[in-house]
């Protein structure tokens, strides 16, 4: 046991230096922009007053602009506006290029509210909107300065929606090649440090993972379980018990390990390890 913590210590002291307490799944917001061609900053309007570290601005004691966002008078704009359908303003937004990302605690629920600083104008979405995956994507594209903001989400057919859809599907495929190469990595270094280097085993090792992330990654699509917010913590370390389970079975079978110990302490750390760092890359 003493090795298997020795082991635990050694690798997450390799992890990077800025991690955070809030380890779990961290949905995202992911818009493509169309139709801006002037000076422009974009926010999200929540529902709900605050969602992670994000909250709506009520006094000197709730102020969070950082001046990486953009202008403190741009933040301050966006604090002077008042939503008719009493949505919030979380402190955070974003100049108008190519896209628009809030990747850490997003609203579940949202509109999407630009400001044009040369004219001092606003245009807002006329509905709201909901996240609807881990990475939810959309398409904002504004027609002129008179209309309301047009969004459209991915999963409503529309002819220009294909290549958002080809794009998604691309960007899973790589997360999901990513993650499993992260997870093979950990899994080697963790075997030859608890001296199981042997080719045969390497192999199996190396399969066993292929095989687990595609049941996990099928999984969670099907259940949709991002998409829960907290409740979804409890589907995914379900979800991570289950893979445990099948990877045990497979070392113990395949194996030749002396104690059977030794199968369960290394299938553990290593999970626990692709968990923590899947979630902090």
């Amino acid at each position: 046991m003493k090795k298997v913590i020795f082991i635990m210590i050694s690798l997450f002291m390799l992890l990077p230096g800025n991690t955070y307490a809030d380890m779990g799944p961290k949905p995202s917001v992911h818009i493509s922009l169309e139709g801006i061609h002037e000076t422009a900053y974009m926010t999200l309007l929540s529902k709900e007053k605050s969602t992670g570290p994000f909250c709506a601005y009520e006094n000197e004691d709730t102020k969070c602009y950082f001046e990486e966002y953009g202008p403190q008078e741009i933040w301050q704009a966006f604090v002077d506006y008042k939503d008719k359908d009493g949505f919030y303003f979380l402190q955070y937004f974003q100049l108008c290029e190519d896209s628009f990302q809030w990747t850490y605690h997003p609203p579940d629920e949202f509109k999407v509210l630009v400001y044009f600083p040369e004219s001092d104008t606003y245009i807002v979405s006329p509905n709201s909107y909901e996240r609807y995956a881990f990475k939810s994507y959309y398409t904002v594209s504004i027609i002129n300065h008179s209309q309301n903001i047009n969004v459209t989400t991915n999963q409503v057919t529309q002819t220009d929606m294909t290549v958002d859809k080809n794009y998604i599907w691309n960007e899973a495929m790589l997360g999901l090649a990513i993650r499993m190469l992260l997870t093979i990595i950990i899994e080697v270094i963790v075997a030859l440090m608890m001296k199981i280097n042997k080719r045969r085993e390497l192999f199996i090792i190396v399969g066993a993972n292929i095989l687990t992330q595609i049941i996990l990654n099928i999984l969670l699509e099907i259940f949709g379980i991002y998409a829960l917010g907290y409740y979804g913590a409890f589907f995914y370390i379900l979800f991570e018990t289950l893979i445990i389970i099948i990877e045990m079975n497979i070392y113990k079978k395949t194996f030749h390990l002396d104690q059977e110990i030794s199968i369960k302490a290394y299938v553990i750390v290593v999970n626990i390890l692709s968990f923590i760092i899947g979630f902090i890359v």
